[in-house]
């Protein structure tokens, strides 16, 4: 009993309140999990706080912010934003901080995966490539493939995609 109310408590800090962190918020809300919210930007950090989310203005690199946010409670720490030296510096803090954090990570493109990876992400998600998934998902299922065999064909195709990038970052 005790164990299932400390992971709904401890929160889930969200680099980035743009477009993709906004949502994944807006996910975590609807399900009652326990997140927070840095952003640099004032005009998000508002649009947070006028949305009823938990948020904190600043630079999520610097340790006093992370602190504001709960890091040394979190469970997860998700990076929306697209910096590679402000992602650099939020790992190297959060991990510092705590860790036991799991990471999930975005990046532009395949060649900040290793990188990433190195840093001690556990997950890194490429954007484009997800979104060119989604579209051939959704192709495949106006051209009446059925539901299974569209998900399992495109569970193949993101497998193979991440294992040759981890292969790859492998051979440096």
């Amino acid at each position: 009993e005790r164990g299932m109310n400390e992971s709904i408590r401890k929160p889930v800090v969200i680099v980035g309140g743009g477009r993709v962190g906004f949502q994944i918020a807006q996910v975590l809300k609807r399900l009652n999990k326990k997140f927070v919210i840095i952003e640099l930007d004032h005009r998000r950090f508002e649009q947070a706080k006028k949305a009823d989310m938990p948020a904190v203005y600043g630079d999520a690199g610097q340790e006093i912010v992370l602190e504001a946010a709960g890091i040394k409670d979190a469970t997860l720490l998700i990076l929306t934003i697209p910096g590679l030296v402000e992602i650099r510096s939020t790992i190297v803090q959060s991990k510092r901080m705590n860790a036991r954090l799991e990471i999930i990570a975005r990046t532009s493109g395949p060649d900040y995966f290793e990188v990433l990876k190195d840093l001690g992400v556990s997950v890194v998600v490429l954007p484009e490539f997800e979104a060119s998934l989604e579209m051939a998902r959704q192709s495949l299922l106006v051209l009446g493939v059925p539901p299974m065999e569209v998900h399992r064909q495109t569970d193949t195709i993101r497998q193979e995609h991440y294992a040759v990038l981890l292969n790859d970052s492998d051979n440096y």
